[in-house]
């Protein structure tokens, strides 16, 4: 299951996105809108890994399924290591469920990567590496539009990760930003 759906013929079924990208501007200057990955979990990965740690993670809760806050998760700071473990552990939960929207961030860059919860990966910072892997991975420019109506798709069978997510660290939480809203 992906993060959103659209309705078709009257039936909802899971949107994946064009493979592309977009330049835009972001908080800390240009950046590229990306979706259509197959495996948006990988392609985060890909675009994270080479950023200069140490990393901080948020983990943006729209819609809980447990007694969590909904609001802004962010971890202590983490080593690359630490990273991998923790997206070995969640990925497969991060890809498959559209109640969240997961950000790295590597202040001494300064570089920014976030996967939101309509599936549109935006990265702020190194551009040329993402721009490599985006032309590797044979992604052309072109428009990127979230669908509407859509539905974001929250799978209640892993309402234990969710839980297992926000146990895994001490995260500091805070109330969710205007911009956070959709």
């Amino acid at each position: 299951m992906g993060r959103i759906a659209v309705s078709i013929d009257n039936r909802w079924g899971p949107y994946e996105h064009p493979a592309c990208f977009a330049s835009d501007w972001g908080a800390i200057g240009p950046r590229l809108r990306i979706g259509g990955a197959h495996d948006p979990g990988a392609l985060f990965r890909m675009l994270v890994v080479p950023m200069t740690g140490p990393f901080v993670a948020t983990y943006v809760l729209h819609t809980p399924r447990t007694d969590a806050r909904p609001g802004r998760y962010r971890s202590p700071m983490m080593t690359l290591g630490e990273l991998r473990i923790f997206f070995e552990r969640f990925q497969s939960f991060l890809n498959g469920d559209g109640r969240h929207d997961f950000l790295i961030e590597a202040p001494k860059e300064p570089a920014t990567v976030l996967w939101d919860r309509h599936d549109l990966i935006f990265v702020e910072g190194n551009l040329d590496h993402a721009l490599e892997v985006l032309t590797t991975l044979e992604f052309q420019r072109g428009e990127l539009a979230v669908p509407t109506p859509h539905r974001h798709m929250i799978d209640e069978t892993r309402n234990q990760e969710e839980t297992d997510l926000l146990m895994v660290m001490d995260w500091q939480w805070a109330e969710l930003l205007l911009a956070d809203r959709e």
